[in-house]
């Protein structure tokens, strides 16, 4: 698994366009009762530009590393223009288009179309920039869902997408995109298990030198499903002073596998990242 790089957006609406400021990747996410849980997900996942309006344009445009990509509005439709020739169009009442950046050769953008139905308002397109000014673009997917994140499996980019169901439940699905074809790879309304999910295509690789740890500080280290506090796994915990291997990071927590020293039986899972301490390193309040 592999983070993600920075996402940008802009946006094309009829009689209006959006432009320049900052702002922060919180106005994504629709206020229900999961708050934390599904907040979590979208703040880790986007790092972005939102704009001001300015109303008497039909067109937006967004940068990528191998040439400017336009959202025309004309009449019905919305199309979309790379290095002066239209390589999607749909009908539809604005667009708006994300870049993912990628520590490979290829760039991403995600194309969300929008129009003004009560309860399905949009869908999505994928397109894939090549060094050598290839494109190729997904079939439309996730509609009538809102677009919740992006990250990488590998070098295949994935796409989180969330639905609200009701003031209770989301639900979430994830499309990837792996030989020119974009299909769906997870679905779940369980928080826990979508969280899981994503964090795995977004988190960070743990530094070879560093994989190896020790559990530090007083009382129990809880074991998490996903990382966040919400998701405890009931029961299931080390001491400190126990060894642990460590593989992924994400913001304040790390994901372990602990090795039973009797049985040789794993237990994997989200751990606190400040409980963990290099082997070489044990803190003095370590059990003995």
């Amino acid at each position: 698994m592999r983070s993600t790089g920075k996402l940008h957006k802009t946006q094309c609406r009829k009689s209006q366009v959006r432009v320049g400021q900052k702002a922060g990747a919180r106005l994504f996410l629709r206020r229900t009762s999961l708050k934390s849980v599904v907040r979590t997900v979208v703040l880790w996942l986007f790092s972005l530009t939102l704009g001001s309006t300015a109303s008497g344009a039909n067109f937006q445009h967004l940068e990528t590393r191998y040439g400017k990509i336009d959202a025309i509005d004309s009449s019905d439709k919305i199309s979309i223009h790379y290095r002066g020739k239209v390589i999607l169009r749909a009908e539809a009442d604005g667009a708006s288009m994300f870049r993912i950046t990628s520590d490979t050769g290829n760039e991403y953008v995600i194309v969300n179309f929008t129009h003004g139905g009560l309860n399905c308002r949009g869908f999505f397109h994928l397109i894939e920039l090549s060094p050598d000014g290839a494109v190729k673009v997904s079939h439309d997917f996730g509609e009538c869902y809102e677009l919740g994140g992006a990250g990488f499996v590998t070098a295949n980019p994935v796409v989180h997408l969330q639905q609200t169901i009701d003031d209770n439940s989301i639900k979430m699905a994830s499309f990837i995109w792996r030989e020119e074809t974009i299909s769906k790879i997870f679905e779940s309304t369980d928080r826990c298990r979508s969280l899981a999910f994503s964090a795995k295509t977004i988190s960070k690789k743990e530094n070879a030198n560093t994989v190896e740890k020790h559990t530090g500080g007083a009382g129990r280290v809880q074991f998490y499903s996903a990382p966040s506090d919400t998701c405890a796994k009931k029961g299931v915990f080390v001491l400190s002073g126990e060894r642990l291997t460590s593989s992924l990071r994400l913001e304040d927590f790390v994901y372990v596998t602990y090795t039973n020293p009797k049985t040789a039986r794993q237990t994997e899972g989200w751990v606190h990242a400040d409980r963990l301490f290099p082997a070489e390193k044990w803190p003095s309040t370590t059990r003995p």
